[in-house]
């Protein structure tokens, strides 16, 4: 167990350098400047063949570029764009942000540098947004994703954030340590108690409620698993949000665990009245299986006689009845499956 945490350990420690060092990267190449001339050249809108291209800074979604600029399409003016956004970046020009109207549309320039513009083009025409609120929704995510890149660069940061990661850690190694240990105390003792309530059960013949007793030992190792799950993501969210260039994923790993816990809830919700006839279906097969057993063990013993079954074949039609009942059981479950 000790060792099975130490790697635990190990691998989440390396991970947490590889997220320190990843956020670390902000070198980038030059920008590359357009050469035509906004006065000349018309935005037009992209080719049927070319896609829609998504601008990201510091791993944020920007602003969707659809139409076509100075002969470049939308990958090509994201690329262009993102150069020069990541030049200002190197060289630690975060503002100020300023958006100025043209003909061709609304350029956006950080630190007097245009760094891109928005054209008629590129507005999402299912939306309901303008030219202008469309360049002002940039503006803004370009000032957010920039601030981030700011915080990014102090190393005072970076320290301080990964301590909180590693406190983190600590805390999710723990709780895996508290986990292990409860299970391993409890474990033996549910299935001690487990045990006794099926044989006392059996012997009253409550067959049937004595299968009913396994829901102990399984309840136990799915409370085990939600638990560990739940840490899992939450130390794995919380570690991402320490670090500015991650944050979008620890916060969309959140997000996802809450929708994801939102939607079984609601699956189980809707399908809790079949999920309970099949748990009946299922239990009264176990309770049927256990009968046949106790049949052909009876025969093989010589305590009940039986024509048609031969002693030295007792197994082998034991076997064939038991699958011939569950498939006969699963054909039942069937519908009701979700």
């Amino acid at each position: 167990m000790n060792t099975r945490i130490f790697r635990l350990a190990s691998l989440t420690w390396f991970l947490i350098g590889l997220t320190v060092a990843r956020c670390a990267e902000t070198n980038v190449p030059p920008a590359v400047a357009e050469t035509q001339s906004p006065q000349t050249v018309r935005p037009g809108p992209a080719a049927p063949n070319e896609e829609p291209a998504v601008l990201h800074v510091f791993n944020r979604p920007v602003v969707i570029l659809r139409a076509r600029l100075f002969g470049g399409a939308p990958r090509e003016r994201v690329r262009a764009a993102t150069e020069r956004i990541n030049s200002l970046i190197h060289r630690k020009v975060f503002g100020p942000i300023e958006t100025q109207r043209r003909a061709e549309g609304i350029t956006i320039s950080v630190g007097g540098e245009i760094v891109m513009m928005i054209t008629p083009g590129d507005v999402d025409p299912f939306s309901g947004k303008d030219l202008e609120a469309t360049a002002a929704e940039t503006e803004q995510l370009l000032s957010v994703g920039l601030n981030e890149a700011k915080t990014q660069s102090s190393v005072k940061y970076l320290v301080r954030a990964g301590l909180k990661a590693g406190a983190a850690t600590l805390v999710f190694l723990a709780l895996l340590f508290v986990l292990v240990r409860t299970n391993g105390f409890l474990r033996p003792r549910v299935l001690a108690i487990e045990g006794k309530a099926a044989k006392e059960l059996s012997q009253r013949g409550l067959i049937m409620l004595s299968q009913l007793t396994v829901i102990m030992h399984w309840g136990l190792r799915l409370l085990f698993w939600v638990v560990l799950g739940a840490g899992l993501f939450e130390w794995l969210a919380f570690s991402l949000r320490c670090f500015p260039y991650t944050r979008p994923w620890g916060d969309g790993l959140q997000g996802n665990l809450m929708g994801l816990l939102g939607r079984i809830t609601s699956a189980v919700v809707h399908t809790l009245p079949n999920l309970l006839i099949i748990a009946v279906i299922v239990l009264a097969t176990r309770a049927v299986v256990a009968l046949v057993r106790a049949f052909f063990r009876g025969v093989e013993a010589g305590r009940i006689a039986v024509p048609w079954v031969e002693v030295e074949a007792t197994r082998a039609t034991q076997r064939i009845v038991i699958v011939v009942i569950w498939l006969f059981a699963i054909v039942m479950m069937y519908p009701y499956l979700p």
